[in-house]
């Protein structure tokens, strides 16, 4: 599992099939590059990151979803360390 920090909290956006997402992006620690992950309020894994979400923020327990388009898997057992 990888370690990050927050670099930027977008917006609620309005989902082209109904619903809202938010878009945060990350460094991620050890090769210093951007990485993205897309969150659903309306979805149970958002508990996990509604209280940690804030600009500097550091965490662990990321994993990739697809590492090659650089997307953090939102359901990932994320912490604040």
């Amino acid at each position: 599992m990888m370690e990050g920090e927050f670099t930027w909290i977008g917006p609620l956006k309005e989902s082209k099939h109904g619903g809202c997402y938010r878009v945060v992006t990350l460094r991620i620690f050890g090769d210093e590059k951007q990485a993205k992950v897309f969150l659903d309020p309306d979805c149970k894994n958002y508990k996990n990151w509604e209280q940690i979400l804030q600009k500097g923020n550091i965490v662990g327990g990321l994993v990739w979803k697809n590492k090659e388009s650089r997307i953090i898997d939102a359901d990932s057992p994320v912490h604040l360390l």
